[in-house]
């Protein structure tokens, strides 16, 4: 489980806005705020709801278990997309 750990930690990096400038950073925050919003409400359709908010982490959490090849699947998948959610926050 350390290996899988280590290598998930690896693959994160750092944030995608740590080279932007500061106005642009904000208006992605801005922009982040208002895709949130657009998200719950319960009239978005669920297609675009998954396709922005769980589909684009589930695909690099496959990737990446494509690479690793884990003996337990399901459980490197779990621990990768639960990582992929608390760097978020």
């Amino acid at each position: 489980m350390d290996q899988q750990e280590d290598s998930i930690e690896e693959q994160q990096g750092e944030g995608v806005n740590s080279d932007l400038p500061q106005e642009m950073t904000i208006a992605l925050e801005r922009d982040e705020k208002y895709q949130a919003q657009l998200l719950l409400n319960p009239t978005f359709p669920t297609r675009d709801y998954l396709d922005k908010s769980v589909v684009p982490v589930l695909l690099e959490g496959l990737v990446a278990l494509s690479k690793e090849r884990p003996p337990n699947p399901v459980e490197w998948l779990g621990t990768y997309l639960l990582k992929q959610s608390q760097a978020k926050k």
